[in-house]
């Protein structure tokens, strides 16, 4: 008899070739380094399942947002594989996985994409009214926003790295990505680029904040490598590429709350 059972993770994690012992889970975390690697990395892969759940929960979205139906537009954020990769790309910037943070962005940056173009076209096919309660309520930004994008995203960290991935279905509904990004490719279609910009807005606000709130909770659990290599060694991030990402992501956020404070005539 043969007893074929699924492998969780590996120690030591890849790219460490040293054999290290298995760590302690410090500041309230379930989940060791490498358990936490090995489930972040699937979370950033671009392959067949994230693309066509990224195709199916656009689809989704975009009708529930076109008739008004917000129990369609809850059930597309719930699917939608989006927030993965953001939060992988915090995840690698912490570990100093540079392969890792490179991919995940790519993922996010794809699935963003995908989801605003095949918006934009059933935008332009599909009747579409700016007036529906969905569609204005993605388009209409402000600074309890930033607060709530925030706070959503450290809940989200703390639900994956305690183990209890239940917990992330409300952090999907809090800080959904794709209502926005689907909203701003739909309006695009329309030729409403003036609500257009507040979705966009919107969408930019959700991903800095869950970034940079994930940078701050891994820190705070203790997710960091066994040791920091070189700097010579490209391949791996520093501690200051990790205050490099921060600035820039602050940076980009005071900007964001600057135009949504200019938009709303401050």
């Amino acid at each position: 008899r043969i007893v074929v059972l699924p492998v969780e993770t590996t120690v030591p994690m890849p790219g460490q070739p040293d054999p290290a012992p298995r760590p302690d889970a410090p500041g309230g975390r379930d989940l060791t380094l490498e358990e936490l690697y090995t489930r972040m990395a699937k979370e950033g892969n671009l392959d067949r399942n994230f693309v066509m759940l990224i195709f199916l929960s656009t689809i989704a979205a975009t009708i529930g947002l076109a008739e008004d139906n917000t129990a369609v537009v809850i059930g597309s954020m719930v699917i939608a594989p989006l927030l993965g990769p953001v939060i992988t790309f915090a995840f690698g910037v912490s570990m100093g996985a540079r392969a890792l943070a490179m991919r995940a962005l790519f993922t996010a940056f794809v699935g963003l994409g995908l989801a605003v173009l095949l918006s934009l076209v059933i935008g332009f096919l599909w009747p579409v009214s700016v007036s529906n309660a969905e569609v204005l309520a993605r388009t209409e930004v402000n600074v309890a926003h930033v607060v709530l994008a925030l706070t959503a995203g450290a809940a989200g960290v703390l639900a994956l790295t305690s183990g209890i991935t239940t917990r992330l279905v409300g952090v999907m509904v809090a800080v959904a990505l794709l209502p926005p990004a689907a909203v701003f490719g739909m309006l695009l279609g329309k030729g409403e680029f003036e609500p257009a910009m507040g979705a966009a807005l919107l969408l930019g606000v959700n991903v800095i904040c869950v970034i940079i709130a994930a940078q701050f909770v891994f820190l705070f659990q203790g997710v960091k490598p066994r040791r920091w290599v070189r700097v010579g060694q490209v391949e791996r991030f520093t501690p200051k590429d990790w205050f490099i990402w921060l600035l820039i992501g602050t940076l980009l956020l005071v900007g964001l709350v600057v135009l949504i404070l200019v938009r709303g005539g401050f």
